[in-house]
């Protein structure tokens, strides 16, 4: 064989192996591509194990139930969601029929509110406790989000958020429930209070419930009477000024026992004290009156009138609608009960006249609350001074002994 016959020989053996390792690898991808109940509309159950807001047989952890239900043969899947507080829940795919009566007994038993079963295009919220004990909403269809969703909503492995549809106006009896038929129809704050298969129905406590509490806000100004929130994001330098001010402006004020961030701290020279006082201030996270849920609802409802994608509405866009409408409803301010790094601030509309100024001392930044570090610092080189010059070595008894004076009224 000639030098030339012999490399187009190999050439084409060559050509045939990478034709065929592509073809298996590509066939080895097609079916080891995983299915998802979601996406594939095939049977299941979710629940969760986490925040139960009624009392429950047996504490379980949900490490505890996604081990408990692993070891029983279930397929289960774990998925990160916000219905008003951030959770984990449980997917269980395709579980047999007779096992759902046995999922919403364990759900029911650990103190949760509801659970959820589909076949893939019908959805059932099963309601375990309270007033709507033995009875469903249906619906069909899911909500696939864009972006993150505000609030209701699950996430699965792949980064998928998701809503299910459910019809709040109607409700049904469970066919094994003894429970005597009730009024289908429900106000519409209560239907969103309810949305949607996670119920939290606990009242939150608000940290800004008491009249009394200390409110503190922190800037690089010294000698203001009262803080203007026309200000808002006139001295910020990071990515949000590019924002510009928004609508509504807000002034923003840490609870006395918080600790502020050091994008807040640094470059202040007085912090600024208020109280609560009789300030009308709305929690967002919990939206008790479904006021968000409505602005979003009332957005979507524009944007798809203009061929918009209704899911796709912007976090400024939303807050400006949902500011306005607190303000028209005569509240002061809001804050953000399921946002750990919010639920401790407080941002308020108007001018605010504050009760006190304390200069920044560099305890302040460790410290958030009303303790005047200058005041308290003076007091500690008087004790010594005292001390020194009377004989004594435990100034700091001397030191404390004078606090509890001065609180105490004795001075």
């Amino acid at each position: 064989m000639s030098y030339r016959k012999t490399m187009e020989f190999f050439q084409a053996k060559n050509i045939e192996k990478k034709e065929k390792a592509m073809f298996y690898q590509s066939l080895n991808k097609s079916m080891s591509k995983k299915t998802h109940s979601i996406h594939d509309r095939t049977p299941h159950f979710i629940f969760s194990a986490e925040n139960p807001v009624h009392p429950s047989k047996f504490k379980m952890t949900h490490e505890e139930v996604m081990d408990f239900l692993d070891v029983r043969g279930y397929k289960i899947e774990e998925m990160n969601g916000k219905y008003g507080d951030h959770e984990k829940s449980i997917l269980i795919h395709n579980p047999s029929k007779y096992s759902i009566k046995h999922l919403k007994q364990l759900s029911s038993d650990l103190g949760q509110d509801s659970s959820i079963y589909s076949d893939g295009y019908n959805h059932e919220l099963h309601f375990h406790h309270g007033d709507s004990a033995g009875q469903h909403v249906k619906g069909q269809g899911s909500n696939f989000h864009r972006f993150e969703p505000q609030d209701n909503y699950s996430t699965l492995d792949d980064g998928t958020h998701f809503t299910h549809n459910l019809n709040f106006d109607e409700y049904h009896k469970d066919r094994d429930s003894m429970v005597p038929d009730k009024p289908s129809q429900m106000a519409k704050s209560e239907r969103i209070k309810r949305f949607p298969y996670l119920r939290k129905s606990e009242t939150v406590k608000s940290p800004f419930s008491k009249a009394d509490t200390k409110l503190i806000h922190y800037s690089s100004e010294e000698g203001l009477k009262s803080i203007d929130p026309s200000f808002q994001g006139s001295k910020r330098k990071d990515t949000s000024s590019k924002q510009g001010i928004p609508a509504h402006p807000m002034s923003f004020f840490y609870h006395e026992d918080s600790e502020p961030e050091s994008l807040v701290t640094s470059g202040a020279k007085s912090k600024y004290i208020t109280s609560v006082g009789d300030k009308k201030l709305y929690d967002r996270g919990v939206d008790t009156e479904g006021v968000g849920a409505s602005v979003m609802e009332s957005l979507r409802d524009i944007a798809s009138k203009r061929s918009i994608n209704p899911n796709v509405v912007s976090n400024d866009e939303y807050n400006n609608a949902l500011h306005g409408k607190l303000k028209e409803m005569g509240y002061h301010g809001i804050h953000n009960s399921s946002l750990p790094s919010m639920k401790n601030v407080v941002g308020l509309f108007g001018d605010v006249e504050i009760d006190s100024e304390h200069k920044m001392h560099p305890n302040d930044f460790k410290n958030a609350n009303a303790i005047d570090h200058h005041e308290a610092e003076k007091n500690k080189e008087n004790a010594k001074s005292f001390a020194k010059e009377n004989g004594h070595h435990n100034y700091k008894f001397l030191n404390n002994l004078s606090n509890s004076l001065k609180a105490e009224g004795e001075e």
